[in-house]
């Protein structure tokens, strides 16, 4: 239920994202047209309205399906009034709790942005034999969360601009096909159980 209610979140995000990009145009259009002045060259020295946003939604680790691997789902967001093509994203740098951090996750290229809206991209690869490892090995606990650090680089003309946050952001997500906190707590009481009884020292025994 808390995944299914942390998804329906998202999606409600998203929707209200097409609302906030109208706000953020309406507002650039405003501070272009004021007159020039002092107090308005400090406010647009400060805060300057966004051209370009990658907003993370959710993250999954697919571990049950015959190619395990790692899905980060974001929304690219053009606030332009102009197309704008990103013609290349990569996830540097995905750490989920107790997982090792997982580097150089990709998408697909020349993705195109019309002028004021956006769309939903897919980031994901393969993950190695030692990362399946490392990830089902995990004491995974709900909610899942991770940190990401991007990079992107968009079109807008010919002109190529950079993005990147500075900092990592945060996402929820799932892992499919890992084993649950009860079942990692049963197997490790088995074993344990079961060297204890090895150990223990057998008396003579009595024959009759």
């Amino acid at each position: 239920m808390a995944i299914e209610s942390g998804f329906s979140i998202a999606a409600a995000v998203i929707k209200a994202l097409d609302a906030f990009i109208g706000l953020i145009s309406r507002l650039r259009n405003r501070l272009a047209s004021g007159r020039p002045g002092a107090e308005h060259s400090q406010l647009d020295r400060r805060e300057r309205p966004l051209d370009f946003q990658l907003f993370p939604i959710s993250f999954e680790l697919c571990l049950s399906q015959a190619v395990p691997e790692v899905q980060i789902s974001l929304q690219a967001i053009n606030f332009r009034p102009k197309l704008v093509t990103l013609v290349s994203l990569q996830v540097n740098q995905f750490h989920a709790s107790g997982c090792p951090v997982l580097q150089n996750i990709t998408t697909e290229v020349n993705i195109t942005l019309p002028p004021r809206q956006s769309r939903q991209v897919l980031c994901r690869r393969q993950l190695t034999d030692s990362e399946i490892r490392a990830v089902a090995a995990a004491i995974w606990k709900e909610p899942y969360n991770a940190t990401i650090i991007l990079a992107a680089r968009y079109l807008v003309g010919k002109a190529v601009s950079l993005y990147g946050p500075s900092h990592p952001l945060s996402v929820n997500g799932r892992v499919t096909g890992a084993p649950n906190e009860s079942a990692l707590r049963s197997a490790t009481e088995t074993v344990a159980g079961s060297n204890r009884a090895e150990s223990t020292p057998r008396g003579p025994q009595v024959q009759g």
